[in-house]
């Protein structure tokens, strides 16, 4: 069953053998039977997408023709979005080659064949390859709430910790240290594989939010945080590196534009939870104890993100 699919229609005044041979020539179609021709989608994606065109005669020179463009592309993660833009390239396609077919037959205007879209990769990505950067994309976003929490509620930390304006501005240039931690984490990845890295790290940022929000003074919190940090950062630079190992090399700037983009749906939780918790005085706490719960995630994030190569 296809996960990604469009079909269209159209009743043609040709005969099926008409059409077939519209289909041969100037789609690169091949015959499945005398009915089902099957052609490659351009520019396509994914590395599975067929077209497939059924031919059903309605007279001795009519015919319906079934165009249907489609794909077993499935993601665990951002799969909708996907989807979509998958779905809207396969849209332009099967309009593209009913406008062949018609104008062929002389029913209608030469169509040009559609530009391939800026929001698709410039080359096919496998299946392994799609659910690797989904994947570490999932990552990097968890890993980037995470992250971002304590920059954007430090006005609630300073506040429940009756710290000065210089007080918790010295708190934030301290966490900073925690990013040195991840300049171990490559060389543990090289040693024990990128994913192993990302997983304990995740786990790691997990737990250490999880104290945080328990945290009874500010140098407990400072020093969590710290550590926090190293893991966040360690997970949005190995899982990035894993996924553009894994990408095809002439997409890896398309594989970078990605997975900055999830990290930024990340960032993008934590401000529209902020207009929730902001100015609630615990608020800030309980955005920590939400980062701890995503260590729930790990479990599935590990069965998808194989190690790269």
């Amino acid at each position: 069953m296809p996960d990604v699919q469009h079909s269209a229609s159209i009743e043609v005044t040709s005969s099926a053998e008409a059409v077939a041979a519209v289909l041969v020539a100037h789609i690169g179609a091949q015959a499945r039977s005398a009915e089902v021709f099957e052609a490659p989608i351009p520019d396509d994606p994914t590395d599975d997408g067929s077209l497939v065109v059924t031919l059903t005669p309605t007279g001795p020179s009519s015919s319906t023709v079934e165009i249907t463009a489609s794909s077993a592309l499935r993601l665990p993660y951002f799969h909708g979005i996907v989807a979509m833009m998958v779905s809207s390239h396969y849209e332009r396609t099967t309009a593209w080659v009913c406008g062949v077919i018609e104008h062929e037959l002389g029913d209608g205007p030469r169509v040009d064949r559609p530009k391939p879209s800026t929001l698709l990769p410039p080359v096919p990505f496998t299946s392994e390859q799609a659910v690797l950067l989904a994947t570490a994309g999932f990552a990097l976003a968890v890993a980037t709430f995470g992250q971002s929490i304590i920059g954007q509620f430090a006005k609630s930390v300073s506040t429940s910790y009756s710290l000065s304006d210089h007080g918790i501005s010295n708190v934030l240039s301290v966490l900073r240290i925690g990013a040195l931690v991840a300049l171990f984490a490559t060389t543990l990845a090289d040693r024990f594989g990128r994913r192993k890295v990302t997983l304990w790290s995740l786990y790691g940022l997990a737990a250490a939010n999880l104290a945080s929000a328990l945290a009874p003074d500010p140098t407990s919190f400072t020093v969590l945080q710290t550590i926090a940090r190293g893991f966040s950062t360690a997970v949005l630079i190995v899982a990035a590196v894993a996924a553009l190992e894994g990408a095809p090399e002439r997409a890896r700037g398309y594989a970078t534009s990605m997975l900055a983009l999830a990290g930024g749906a990340g960032f993008a939780v934590t401000v529209i939870t902020f207009s929730f918790l902001g100015r609630v005085g615990w608020g800030w706490r309980a955005m920590f104890v939400l980062s701890a719960v995503s260590g729930l995630f790990v479990s599935r994030i590990a069965s998808h993100l194989k190690e790269s190569h």
